[in-house]
């Protein structure tokens, strides 16, 4: 499926859950896209039994993992020690 088709159609969902609205909502931001365009990605991959379909980059899929449990702390090392000399011969 794809958005080229000549003729197109048009829906309009009353009732939403405010709950799913909001989660809906942040995750077109996230995904930087509208709201319509996010419903639309959910609905395509729905209709084609594959919600992976949207291939990631490494650092967004990591991203999505770690954004499931609230993030992770890292404790960032010392940066005390003096840049090393790059010996490129």
């Amino acid at each position: 499926m794809t958005d080229t088709h000549p003729e197109t159609r048009a829906m309009s969902i009353r009732g939403i859950d405010p709950e799913v609205y909001e989660t809906i909502r942040i995750r077109a931001a996230n995904h930087g896209q509208s709201m319509e365009s996010e419903v639309r990605e959910i609905l395509i991959r729905a209709a084609d039994g594959d919600f992976n379909r949207r291939s990631m980059e490494l650092g967004d899929l990591i991203h999505s993992y770690v954004a499931e449990v609230g993030g992770v702390d890292l404790e960032l090392p010392d940066r005390n020690e003096p840049d090393r000399e790059l010996d490129l011969s």
